[in-house]
Formats: structure tokens, C-alpha cells, sequence
């Protein structure tokens, strides 16, 4: 599908955490060919699209580290995967989230308290998919307070379409969720690109709740 001449301008974000090591077999799948095949598909449907290398949002994760130069360098190499994989990167701008919150951090940090007021621990929970080294039972302050810095991020900025990875898909609903409460109209439009079924080490952790991608 492509927007028609005249068509409203569509801006559309890609979130694009650079997690993990850069050996690890997920960035190659997950950040590689699924992302360049949805942001290509965005960019010929005429959407205007940036990717947010969420740098900043990376340094809780607990596989990256605190080292904001390391986690740059991760997500450098995610730029190079998507180059091979064939992203029309000469269409699409890419934003680091630490240079933003430079500049935004004083209008960021009011949103997320909010976010984290209107919302329960038991429901921020839900979005805490992924395993952590103290599991979901113990979990420490940060892993609660990721899926607000999540949902601010989506709320933050002024777009009209989200690319997410399927295990954001409850931090979306989180978002949708606090627009109703505070009576928002534009709620955000959101899409899911979906995992490699047959790379899945973890299926039953990743959020994909298709019963023919799990039994792949």
C-alpha cells in the first residue's frame, strides 16, 4: 500500500533498544531483517520514518552495562547490520535518545511520574516480560519504573505511527491505556514487527501468542 498523492504526511518512529552483545544472534534476526523489512515497508508506503536508538533507555538493561560509550558502539554495529540487511537507511533518520534527552530530559521526567501514578505495581508488572536476574517476584525499583520510561518515550514525542518489537506489546497497551485515563485523543497507532518463529530460544517468554509461530 502507498499514500496517494495529496495523503497527510505520516511520521512514524522505530524503536531500536541497542541491546545485547553484538555477537548475539538476536541483533541479527531480531534488529537486522525484521526491522529493515517493516521500516522499508514504512518508507515505500510514504511514511516519513526515524529510528530512536534508545541508548539511554539501554543502560538498565542488564546485558549492555552502564558504559553509555559501549552501548554506542552496539548500537553502531545495529546500523551496520540494518545496512546489510538492506534498509533504505538513505530515507530514514536516525535519532539517538540520549542527544534528545540532552535537551528534553526537564519535559521527559513530569510524563513518566504521571505514567507511574495513574498506573499500579501490578500492572507495570505485566509489561515486564523478559526475565530478569531476580525474576518478576523480586523485582528492583528500575525494572518498574523501564516500562514507564517506555511509555513516555512512545507519548513523548510527536508521532503519528509506532514500529515496537512484539515483547513491547504490553508497554503499548500501557500507553493506549494512559491516553484513555487522561482523556487523550491521539492515542498512539502502534505496529508490531513479529520474531523469527525458528530463532525463538525462549517462545514462551517473547510475547508472541500465535499458536503456528510457536508450534514452527
Amino acid at each position: 500500500m502507498q499514500l496517494g498523492a495529496g495523503a497527510p504526511l505520516f511520521r512514524g518512529y522505530a524503536l531500536a533498544p541497542p541491546y545485547g552483545q553484538a555477537s548475539d544472534a538476536s541483533v541479527h534476526s531480531f534488529q537486522g531483517i525484521m526491522k529493515t523489512i517493516y521500516v522499508n515497508r514504512m518508507v515505500n508506503a510514504g511514511c516519513k520514518v526515524k529510528i530512536l536508538i534508545a541508548d539511554w533507555f539501554a543502560q538498565m538493561n542488564y546485558q549492555t552495562g552502564n558504559d553509555m560509550n559501549k552501548i554506542r558502539t552496539v548500537g553502531c554495529y545495529n546500523i551496520e547490520v540494518w545496512k546489510a540487511a538492506g534498509m533504505d537507511l538513505d530515507r530514514v533518520e536516525l535519532v539517538w535518545l540520549s542527544d534528545v534527552m540532552d535537551i528534553q530530559e526537564f519535559n521527559f521526567w513530569p510524563l513518566v511520574t504521571d505514567i507511574g501514578q495513574k498506573n499500579t505495581a501490578d500492572g507495570i508488572k505485566r509489561c515486564c516480560r523478559k526475565t530478569y536476574p531476580h525474576g518478576l517476584g523480586i523485582m528492583r525499583d528500575k525494572e518498574l519504573l523501564f516500562p514507564c520510561l517506555q511509555c513516555a518515550g512512545m507519548l513523548f514525542e510527536e508521532v503519528d505511527i509506532w514500529m515496537l518489537d512484539m515483547d513491547q506489546r504490553d508497554v503499548s497497551l500501557l500507553a493506549r491505556k494512559y491516553c484513555e485515563d487522561i482523556k487523550r485523543a491521539n492515542k498512539p497507532v502502534v505496529l508490531l514487527n513479529n520474531i523469527l518463529p525458528d530463532l525463538l530460544e525462549y517462545p514462551d517468554e517473547a510475547g508472541v501468542s500465535d499458536p503456528a509461530l510457536l508450534s514452527t
